[in-house]
């Protein structure tokens, strides 16, 4: 779920709500959400091909919701487990099925530490879908179990 602290790449708020109707005076409730398209969980995908998907679980949801699924430093950087730009590259080159897609349970689908998002700007040109910071229930076990 979404919430106000929901961890970013970033390490900054990107999920906001205003109360645009209260229930006290209007005897409903409305809030107008505005969420920054790499809060929660982005789905970088021009379309969702047939084809596999090579899955990462860190065990990310362990910490979601502490400063560790971030694992910041103190200059900023993210010290995550994540693609990195050779196996991305070796992913777009190598793999036999097309439309391939990548997924992990962290911040960001690249190794934290690289800071330039190599493995996202060499994934998303290539049209290839990538999921980021899977963790409703159990859909990381789900997805590793169901690509074989």
């Amino acid at each position: 779920m979404l919430t106000r602290d929901f961890p970013t790449g970033f390490g900054e708020r990107r999920f906001f709500d205003e109360d645009v109707f209260d229930y006290a005076e209007h005897a409903f409730n409305l809030k107008m959400p505005r969420v920054n398209v790499n809060a929660g969980t982005p789905i970088d995908a021009p379309l969702l091909p047939q084809g596999a998907c090579v899955a990462r679980n860190a065990g990310g949801r362990t910490r979601l919701g502490s400063p560790g699924f971030r694992n910041a430093d103190g200059e900023g950087k993210m010290h995550v487990p994540g693609f990195r730009a050779e196996a991305a590259q070796m992913l777009l080159e190598e793999a036999e099925v097309v439309g391939v897609g990548v997924g992990v349970d962290t911040l960001p689908i690249g190794h934290g530490l690289s800071g330039d998002f190599i493995a996202h700007c060499t994934w998303r040109p290539a049209d290839r879908w990538a999921v980021e910071t899977i963790q409703a229930g159990s859909v990381s076990e789900s997805l590793a179990s169901s690509v074989q």
